[in-house]
């Protein structure tokens, strides 16, 4: 399971005189998720990076989101290409710096 998540941005409250929490909107999809290999990452890339991961969804993506996270796992992830086929959508993605 993948969780795409939205964030908005902090909110000034006018009654308390204070900044509050934005929202994070959360879309979850099934998705098959690998790392991605060695070689491509260097075609890609032209460097290596342990946490580049590849998923592949046959769902749409969700229309405005700023990072994943996969599974259970508290990692973030963020869009580095994406390609759009007819069976899906393919996302290579890399941890947040």
């Amino acid at each position: 399971m993948v969780s795409f998540h939205s964030v908005t941005d902090d909110v000034y409250n006018p009654e308390t005189g204070e900044y509050e929490t934005g929202n994070d909107a959360k879309t979850e999809l099934y998705a098959n998720v690998t790392d991605i290999g060695t070689n491509q990452q260097m075609q890609l890339f032209g460097a290596l990076n342990a946490n580049t991961k590849t998923i592949r969804l046959r769902n749409p993506l969700p229309d405005k989101w700023q990072y994943l996270t996969i599974g259970e796992d508290t990692k973030k992830y963020v869009l580095k290409t994406i390609v759009n086929t007819q069976k899906g959508t393919s996302l290579i993605v890399g941890e947040q710096q």
